[in-house]
């Protein structure tokens, strides 16, 4: 079940991405303790298929034609004890550990070009973004070796 895409502005590697998810939702989600092979990181939708059954968050990664804002993760919880509704608390904790800013989607608005900008020290804001310049493509395939 998607939870939320996550643009930041920041381009982070494999491994730092999957420990800072895993630390991320540990802390946010006292109820249910996440290991680190049931995260994965994909770099295509499709790729879901493939998911094993021990899986519990799945971290989708693409790029977006965005000079500020431009690494975008469609983060998937397939686990209910994972969900959270606290997202801006949950994404402040994402870039307070990446050193990052992010866009969320505000899903009070009807405008997709209303989003959240969330700081890593806890602030966030309304802000007005063009949203075709978010759109995702593929990383390259060397982001997925190693």
């Amino acid at each position: 079940m998607a939870w939320r895409d996550v643009i930041l502005n920041k381009r982070v590697d494999k491994l730092t991405l999957k420990q800072v998810l895993l630390e991320v939702f540990q802390s946010s989600i006292e109820q249910s303790k996440i290991e680190i092979d049931e995260i994965k990181i994909i770099g295509n939708i499709t790729e879901m298929a493939d998911i094993e059954e021990h899986t519990r968050l799945v971290c989708e990664v693409s790029l977006c034609q965005n000079d500020e804002f431009m690494f975008m993760l469609s983060i998937s919880i397939l686990d209910e004890q994972l969900w959270t509704e606290n997202d801006i608390e949950v994404v402040s904790k994402i870039c307070s550990k990446l050193g990052c800013k992010a866009l969320i989607e505000n899903v009070n608005e009807l405008a997709p070009s209303i989003m959240f900008l969330v700081h890593p020290d806890g602030r966030y804001e309304h802000i007005t973004v063009d949203p075709d310049a978010l759109d995702g493509f593929p990383v390259e395939d060397s982001y997925f070796k190693g």
